[in-house]
């Protein structure tokens, strides 16, 4: 486990410009995209999302046999209240609660 996650570190910190990245939600689907180059970005069409699975800090979207995580604390703008609206009527959308103790 330890040598995959210091490969997986590895991985990412070689990446450049992560922090430039977007993903937006409309009426098209999710698009994501580096912020130097919009019109470069993947649009996935609301069909093609298996669904959303929301954590107390996640958000999992699923498609195409992937899984894309996203952290809560990153939305910059809106709500998650309206976010989860907007997005449970388009796809799948599961809230996790974590179980009673």
């Amino acid at each position: 486990f330890n040598r995959s996650a210091t490969k997986l570190l590895q991985t990412l910190s070689e990446r450049q410009g992560l922090a430039q990245m977007r993903l937006v939600f409309d009426e098209d689907g999710m698009h994501a995209f580096q912020l130097d180059a919009p019109d470069e970005g993947k649009t996935i069409p609301y069909p093609s999302l298996e669904w959303v699975l929301e954590t107390d800090d996640l958000l999992l979207v699923t498609y195409d046999e992937a899984v894309m995580v996203l952290q809560k604390r990153d939305l910059l703008t809106g709500s998650i209240f309206k976010l989860r609206e907007f997005l449970g009527e388009r796809t799948a959308y599961v809230v996790c609660s974590p179980p009673e103790t």
